[in-house]
């Protein structure tokens, strides 16, 4: 069942939270600020556990405002989680991830391709690997 549902995001928990970022483009910063600020508060409940944010679905932006929005946003998202598991449609967006990642010291995070192994960490049948 969803817990957050807009345009621009769906939220769900079952064992693991689910963020999916659809394929909707924000029409403005104002816009972002205010949806990454509403996915934040419903997530509060749900602290702690698993998650695989799934990012597939957006196209990649490259002007500096939304990069260091995203960067800022989806760091905070994802820092009350463990593990955490970004799914990306690229290598070239799982490199990045993983590099941004590392910069800000998350360490229990993996940006991949693969979707099933995925659902395995989220669900604890694998462990992150080493890095």
């Amino acid at each position: 069942m969803n817990f957050h549902d807009t345009p621009y995001y769906r939220a769900k928990f079952d064992r693991y939270v689910c963020v999916v970022r659809t394929e909707v483009p924000f029409p403005s910063a104002e816009v972002m600020h205010d949806e990454f600020a509403r996915l934040a508060e419903s997530l509060q409940p749900h602290y702690g556990r698993p998650m695989i944010y799934d990012t597939r679905r957006v196209q990649g932006r490259l002007d500096p405002e939304y990069e260091e929005a995203t960067k800022r946003w989806y760091l905070k998202i994802v820092e009350e989680f463990t593990p955490v598991v970004i799914l990306v449609s690229t290598v070239v967006g799982m490199m990045h991830a993983n590099r941004v990642a590392k910069e800000q010291g998350k360490h229990d995070l993996l940006a991949t391709t693969d979707s099933e192994l995925a659902k395995q960490i989220a669900l604890g049948e694998r462990t992150l690997p080493e890095t």
